[in-house]
């Protein structure tokens, strides 16, 4: 487990910070994919073991952490019929298609699509879309019924 002061971080959580005065937000999986010097900066803390010790900057403040939440698999019709009502489809697939091959056969070939996956975390990223907004697709794919 990550601790950033003394709250603690799951690796797959997002989380929202005042880093430098400047409210940061950091998409869901950053901790895992992220270098030590990145945590180093932010003052995140690696737990191990009973060992704790907190070097936490004391110009970061968090202002939000969302619960990690793994159980986000949703149905690709379900979710290409969420990006359709919310004219977000063409966008999506305009990055898919900028993107390498991997991306292309994941959008192609997935039986599920995970809210956490790289792809939708890269997809997110390019597009610049709030982790709310991704995170509300996911809700209402969940609740499509077919």
């Amino acid at each position: 487990m990550f601790f950033l002061g003394k709250k603690p971080l799951y690796p797959r959580a997002a989380f929202t910070c005042i880093v430098d005065g400047k409210e940061e937000s950091f998409p869901g999986m950053w901790l895992e994919n992220s270098t030590q010097q990145e945590r180093d900066k932010l003052g995140i803390t690696w737990i191990n073991d009973d060992q704790v010790t907190y070097g936490v900057d004391p110009l970061i403040k968090i202002v939000n952490i969302e619960p990690e939440d793994l159980s986000w698999l949703v149905d690709p019709v379900n979710f290409r019929t969420v990006l359709n009502k919310n004219n977000l489809r063409d966008k999506f697939e305009e990055v898919i298609k900028n993107g390498d091959i991997y991306l292309k056969d994941w959008w192609e070939f997935s039986t599920s699509i995970n809210r956490m996956s790289k792809e939708i975390l890269y997809i997110q990223q390019e597009l610049k879309l709030p982790n709310a907004n991704i995170s509300d697709l996911f809700k209402l794919a969940k609740k499509l019924i077919r």
